[in-house]
């Protein structure tokens, strides 16, 4: 993704951003988002820094995390046919939120769920 802003003295500028929504680490669908940092001669992305600041600015070379434990469990549990307990969490909330959706639709004067359910 490309953003497009404008600084304060009216100069636009494109930063590429780079937005992860991932379940490597066990929690179900973490968002992160980075800002890419090319290398000015060749355009490859050279590091991906963190978008914040204080402790979680960070810049790192790969923003894709490697095979952790989690993510070996869940490969095991997969390769047996069965899903891995911790993702069952995300599964349920998903659901949950897909029947409480199709139960408010059902409404005439429904509201709308709140948005920090989970």
């Amino acid at each position: 993704v490309r953003v497009k802003s404008v600084d304060e003295d009216g100069n636009s500028m494109v930063v590429p951003v780079r937005l992860i929504a991932s379940s490597m680490e066990g929690e179900w669908l973490k968002t992160a988002a980075y800002i890419e940092r090319p290398d000015p001669v060749t355009g490859v992305t050279r590091e991906f820094c963190v978008i914040g600041e204080g402790k979680d600015a960070v810049c790192v070379l790969d923003p894709y995390d490697g095979a952790n434990i989690i993510q070996t469990k869940r490969a095991i549990a997969r390769r047996v046919g069965s899903t891995y307990a911790y993702d069952f969490l995300g599964l349920l909330e998903v659901g949950l939120i897909q029947e409480w959706d199709t139960y408010l639709s059902s409404l005439e004067d429904a509201p709308s769920p709140p948005t920090n359910l989970f």
